[in-house]
């Protein structure tokens, strides 16, 4: 068994961006919000009818701080939202929830739908129903593509995500990202897979808590025009992501270069020769030293593993490496073996 989730959003990446609100999130709020998701899992509100509107309180209201219709001239939730054509078999289908800027005359326009199913429920498996087998996220998926459908492409404000949850886990996917990608929240553990869980008690637990009051409100996800400041996120963490490959190709073709010039001089005076080895597609790089001498090829291998440290810019967005080991970023596989090369031979 794999878990096939891939983040839409890296947890660095966002405490990076968010750390100046993060150091604004009080040990007050924090308390107060794992004291909410405590109620709402101790409680017996756990089936999907049942729920629903409990659910549609407790969180988007009380923690996202949304507005329900009916509290003014502007709002923000609409229930058991009708959408033409994402129903079984092209019929017209009824998301649980839609989240969009709502009333003063405004156009309806969805720009979240929403997915609920009771607790313990198979987010991606087939549902046994009588004519409609789609599972829940294939459910919200076609929600989003017929709000998509009755909005002319260039418009200002468009249909752009869908939450999914069966009232323990949340899902917020991308309508323009990839079908496996999507923000992940649990209450508690369900699988091996879980992760962080937002009841935990360690600051693993307290940033993700943090997340889950952040990335859900209405600034982040809903736009009176042009995109929202979440989508922003996604596409500067991509360019991001361009510029550290970018770098590693770079540094990697200098690499080479290092190899090609130190190796020869070292075996021609006798010193130690170096080995190494680099896959591209999985990141996984090491150094490792020979001579003619047992106990000094040890010396060096050791030597090397105590002087290749990573460059201060990267030591403390990446952390430090030992040499041997698999790493998922490969630009810092390559400084790493690059400067443990650069140690041994001089």
């Amino acid at each position: 068994m794999t878990d096939q989730y891939k983040p839409l959003l890296d947890r660095d990446f966002l405490r990076s961006e968010l750390h100046g609100e993060y150091l604004n999130y009080r040990d007050a709020l924090d308390t107060a919000l794992l004291e909410r998701l405590t109620r709402w899992h101790a409680s017996g509100e756990k089936r999907e009818t049942q729920a629903e509107d409990s659910f549609t309180q407790r969180f988007f209201v009380e923690t996202w701080g949304y507005r329900q219709t009916g509290t003014g001239g502007e709002f923000e939730l609409l229930p058991k939202f009708m959408i033409p054509g994402a129903g079984a078999g092209g019929q017209a289908g009824e998301a649980d929830l839609v989240v969009g800027l709502f009333g003063s005359n405004r156009p309806p326009i969805p720009q979240v739908v929403c997915e609920y199913k009771g607790v313990g429920t198979d987010l991606d498996a087939p549902q046994p129903r009588k004519g409609n087998t789609r599972s829940p996220v294939q459910q919200a998926a076609d929600y989003l593509r017929g709000a998509a459908r009755g909005v002319f492409p260039g418009a200002p404000v468009q249909p752009r995500w869908a939450l999914v949850t069966d009232m323990n886990a949340f899902r917020l996917y991308w309508g323009s990202g990839e079908p496996d990608r999507f923000l992940r929240f649990t209450l508690t553990q369900t699988d091996l897979f879980s992760g962080t869980t937002l009841l935990g008690t360690d600051e693993r637990a307290r940033f993700d808590r943090f997340l889950f009051w952040r990335l859900f409100r209405p600034d982040m996800l809903l736009a009176d025009g042009g995109r929202p400041r979440l989508e922003r996120l996604i596409e500067k963490q991509g360019s991001v992501s361009k510029k550290l490959e970018g770098r590693f190709y770079e540094d990697y073709r200098r690499f080479r270069k290092l190899l090609r010039h130190c190796l020869p001089l070292c075996e021609k005076e006798g010193l130690c020769r170096g080995v190494f080895y680099s896959d591209v597609s999985t990141g996984f790089c090491f150094a490792t030293f020979r001579s003619r001498s047992s106990q000094r090829a040890s010396r060096l291998n050791e030597r090397a593993r105590l002087k290749c440290p990573l460059p201060t810019p990267l030591r403390t967005k990446f952390g430090d490496i030992a040499l041997g080991q698999r790493c998922a970023n490969p630009l810092r596989a390559s400084r790493t073996a690059s400067s443990a090369l650069m140690s041994a031979f001089h």
